[in-house]
């Protein structure tokens, strides 16, 4: 059976419970009154009286809310409910003269006025329904809405992902073809460092989450293949604390931050190329923090880069609130500061 077959068997179901209760409940109330042959005669009346409130119950339901009211033609939606009380006022009229005949075998006219109170019972009876049926669609209506924002969410992870990867793999490769042309003994170690790199973007970032440690490695992955380039013009510190096996992040958060290092860093006025990196942990986070140093030459700003605005996206879709970002960029230095939070879901 279908998901959408149970959904109408569910709804049939909650309506037909509807309806048994509202007969239910009518016989009840007036069961002190009841002697005898007027039990029959009760239970006679209220199922005849049914087509006066099934009717135009399922009429709101099924064509005046989803065609008028839902398209903001409220005149017309009014004139209908005007209608519709005419309608369930002679009805009833019609209904009691009916009854009384079929009771007492004798036909006589009922006078509308006391009518009228019969009329605002049954109207607050279809109004009940109405009002149910517009909360159960809401909620439904509600819960696809949160699933359509949760697929757009996932859609635009997996994209950002996917620009992401060929951005990184591009510098990655000119870094082991810059190797090459100098016919360095370290271009073997290079392309050995990269199938590492590879296989972590081939099988670990499809993962909605993944061990912060792998991350780690990731990185340090990428500096070592940094490091073959520059060898001894580069200085370097990096201090990463302990982390449990049990913390999971995103995959590919801290990477596009390194990577920015290297692809807009240089030798500062004294010559030098530093890069400062520190991972530290701290109560259910962690905190990120990487600093460079920038070419004299250079007036580039480094966070216009395709990586980094990536980076922030994914961040602001996948812990919204749960994340602040600092960044510094000015002519000597670029500064990083992520703060994670990770809730125990997380961890």
């Amino acid at each position: 059976m279908s998901p959408l077959s149970k959904n109408n068997l569910q709804q049939l179901f909650y309506h037909v419970l509807f309806w048994v209760l509202y007969i239910t409940s009518e016989y009840a109330v007036n069961l002190p009154h009841l002697d005898g042959v007027e039990h029959r005669n009760m239970i006679r009346a209220i199922l005849l009286s049914l087509p006066l409130l099934l009717l135009p119950a399922y009429f709101l339901i099924g064509y005046a809310i989803p065609k008028v009211l839902r398209k903001n033609r409220m005149f017309l939606f009014i004139v209908i409910i005007i209608a519709i009380g005419v309608v369930i006022l002679f009805g009833r009229v019609q209904w009691l003269e009916t009854v009384n005949y079929l009771n007492s075998g004798r036909m006589y006219e009922m006078p509308i006025g006391k009518v009228l109170k019969n009329v605002i019972r049954d109207y607050s009876v279809i109004g009940l329904i109405v009002c149910i049926h517009i909360i159960t669609d809401w909620r439904q209506q509600r819960i696809i809405n949160e699933k359509l924002v949760q697929e757009k969410q996932s859609l635009n992870v997996e994209l950002l992902k996917k620009q992401l990867h060929p951005h990184f793999l591009f510098n990655t490769l000119n870094n082991i073809y810059s190797l090459s042309l100098k016919k360095s003994d370290k271009t073997t170690e290079g392309i050995l460092k990269l199938s590492h790199l590879l296989e972590y973007l081939v099988y670990q970032t499809g993962e909605k989450e993944v061990p912060f440690n792998q991350e780690i490695q990731l990185v340090s992955n990428y500096i070592a293949l940094e490091k073959l380039r520059y060898d001894k013009h580069l200085q370097l510190d990096l201090q990463v604390d302990t982390f449990s096996e049990t913390i999971k992040t995103a995959p590919l958060l801290l990477l596009p931050f390194v990577e920015n290092c290297f692809k807009h860093g240089g030798k500062n006025e004294e010559g030098v190329f530093w890069i400062t990196i520190s991972i530290r942990s701290f109560e259910n986070g962690i905190h990120f923090f990487v600093k460079n140093s920038k070419s004299v030459k250079s007036k580039k700003k480094a966070h216009t880069g395709i990586g980094l605005q990536n980076i922030k996206k994914r961040l602001n879709l996948l812990y919204k609130e749960q994340y602040s970002l600092t960044i510094e960029d000015n002519a000597y230095f670029y500064e990083t500061r992520l703060s994670l939070n990770l809730t125990n879901e997380n961890l």
